[in-house]
């Protein structure tokens, strides 16, 4: 479907990967009518994405699916991720904001190793919220600034 591949397995559609050339990517508002996740690897080195909005039909990304997206610089995550995966975006050196909604309840080990770059994260929550997140080792540069109660696009 318009260049991504999906799969549905036990009543669960994933997003298994992108064959499309897009650049800037606003993912699908849902699939078949409804929610889906982001599978482990999906978008794994599409070294061609600049810029990756997640719809919030969205639930969660996959353990490394953006890992090695060299030349992503920017990632809005929509309100209904609540789970981003192990090395999500590990090794995405380029990318420099990420915007996370407040109903993300983990950030996975190494989520963001590698991402050298990353100077902000926009957190749609309160800093209160941010800190009961489980951060496992996420990795986060520690040169990165968190604005909170972030309400932009």
């Amino acid at each position: 479907k318009n260049g991504y591949l999906f799969y549905t397995y036990d009543s669960v559609n994933y997003l298994v990967k992108y064959v499309g050339s897009d650049t800037q990517l606003t993912l699908p508002a849902n699939y078949n009518g409804e929610n889906y996740e982001i599978y482990k690897y999906a978008f794994f080195r599409c070294s061609s994405l600049t810029s990756v909005t997640i719809d919030n039909s969205v639930t969660s990304i996959g353990k490394g699916a953006f890992r090695n997206c060299t030349n992503l610089t920017s990632v809005t995550i929509g309100n209904g991720v609540t789970s981003i995966g192990d090395k999500a975006f590990y090794d995405c050196d380029s990318l420099t904001s990420v915007t996370i909604p407040n109903n993300v309840t983990s950030i996975g080990n190494l989520a963001f190793y590698g991402c050298s770059n990353l100077t902000i994260i926009n957190y749609r929550g309160t800093e209160e919220e941010w800190g009961n997140i489980s951060k496992f080792s996420a990795e986060i540069p520690s040169s990165c600034v968190i604005t909170y109660n972030y309400t932009g696009e």
